[in-house]
């Protein structure tokens, strides 16, 4: 869950995730995720705000069958056909893995008021809280 700039960590986790992916299916490891195991919902407020877009385009391009991503503006421009508005349960629920499962990791970055409305949504979706992490939120 990517809120504004926090899609610049979230594209370095992704990267490095994806990268470690392919390492270990050319080591013959196989069934690590299933497909489309990384998803990522991106929202921010206008078209222009969209940053790295083309790197989630190329990522997606790349890693077909481990990535996908969805993005929302809340301010969208005329003829746009992706998410309109917040990210809401709705959209938790439709784009990342659902139900939760104590195997899957939610991450979460944005400003602090974004990570903290999306812990409160996933709380609410019953996600146990070891399965999902926000950077604002870390106290280590």
């Amino acid at each position: 869950l990517a809120g504004g700039t926090g899609v610049s960590p979230m594209l370095q986790v992704s990267r490095e995730y994806l990268h470690y992916i392919q390492e270990n299916e050319k080591m013959g490891v196989q069934d690590l995720t299933e497909t489309g195991a990384l998803n990522m919902l991106y929202a921010a407020e206008e078209e222009d705000d969209l940053a790295f877009l083309q790197a989630l385009e190329n990522l997606q391009a790349d890693y077909s069958d481990h990535f996908r991503f969805y993005t929302l503006l809340n301010n969208p421009p005329m003829g746009w056909t992706e998410g309109i508005g917040y990210i809401t349960e709705d959209h938790i629920k439709a784009y990342l893995p659902y139900p939760p499962s104590k195997d899957q990791l939610i991450i979460i970055c944005g400003p602090p008021v974004f990570e903290t409305i999306m812990c409160n949504f996933l709380a609410q979706l019953k996600y146990p809280r070891e399965c999902y992490y926000a950077f604002s939120k870390d106290v280590s």
